[in-house]
């Protein structure tokens, strides 16, 4: 009875049986490091992209380009893609608050924090720069509409150009008000992380 019995170990081709010895191992880190770098791009891609559209579409007066709901849902579906994706390889992190707090915190290694942090700033840095490439256009056209409409102080606030790629304070905010509401939404986030539901 016993001798009828066929493993499928014993007639499947070795290749797939190569994928059973490296399963369980653990992970490089340069892919950790370049999942936490596609997790970034993916979310700032999406939303950042987004969020310039709605600016450049302001300023150019062309309706339709965006709006505050798309940008919400495409930082959303860039988040959960992030996650789906990227998340099972490093822990999703994405966010170079969430590793440092974790560092602190939570024991997280400094070397592999410090590898993370690098890897999510340049991650940021490379999808502004394809969402730059990918409008460059648009946003020459958007500076060329605020220098003629005498308008160019506008350019590194949240309405001008810049303001897709930075967090600018509003002319005339009080900064100490700009820092109280940053450090709470973070705290929020923070919170979140370092104790979950």
């Amino acid at each position: 009875m016993l001798d009828d019995i066929i493993h499928l170990k014993t007639v499947q081709p070795p290749i797939f049986t190569v994928w059973e010895r490296n399963r369980h191992r653990t992970v490089h880190w340069f892919i950790e490091c370049f999942a936490e770098f596609m997790g970034v791009v993916f979310y700032v891609y999406a939303g950042v992209g987004s969020q310039c559209l709605f600016i450049l579409g302001t300023i150019l007066q062309q309706q339709g380009l965006s709006s505050i709901l798309q940008i919400g849902i495409a930082y959303a579906c860039g988040i959960i893609f992030a996650i789906v994706i990227c998340a099972s390889t490093s822990g999703g992190h994405f966010n170079p608050a969430v590793t440092i707090t974790f560092m602190v915190f939570k024991g997280f290694p400094p070397l592999k924090g410090l590898r993370y942090l690098v890897s999510q700033i340049l991650g940021g840095y490379i999808a502004c720069l394809l969402i730059y490439v990918q409008y460059r256009d648009m946003i020459i056209l958007a500076e060329g509409a605020l220098a003629k409409a005498g308008e160019s102080s506008l350019m590194f606030t949240p309405s001008g150009p810049a303001g897709a790629f930075g967090l600018y304070a509003v002319p005339g905010s009080n900064l100490g008000r700009v820092f109280l509401n940053e450090f709470v939404c973070v705290r929020m986030i923070f919170r979140e992380c370092l104790i979950p539901v």
